[in-house]
């Protein structure tokens, strides 16, 4: 009876960890820097597309930027943006 009770009070903590809003300093995203035009950001779209990456289009402080990826950590952000980089793209960690 003990084990089971120890799974409980596990699986309840688990379940309590996953559901408490993530530290804000641990989540990035990784966009480009801002076009002042959507047609601008759709075409660097296209080209982002053709290097392989699947981009989506957000207005973020009256800009139009390129989210190449979100909710992720520091390090993986990193990753990401040597690859976004390498194909000759420019992007920003926020």
């Amino acid at each position: 009876m003990l084990a089971k009770k120890t799974i409980q009070e596990s699986t309840a903590t688990t379940i309590q960890a996953a559901q408490e809003l993530p530290d804000i300093d641990s989540v990035h995203k990784l966009t480009s820097c801002g076009f002042k035009s959507k047609n601008e950001a759709m075409m660097a779209a296209g080209g982002a597309k053709k290097k392989g990456f699947s981009v989506k289009l957000i207005i973020e402080k009256g800009l139009y930027k390129l989210l190449f990826a979100e909710e992720i950590s520091k390090e993986t952000a990193l990753e990401v943006l040597k690859s976004v980089e390498a194909a000759g793209l420019k992007a920003e960690i926020n």
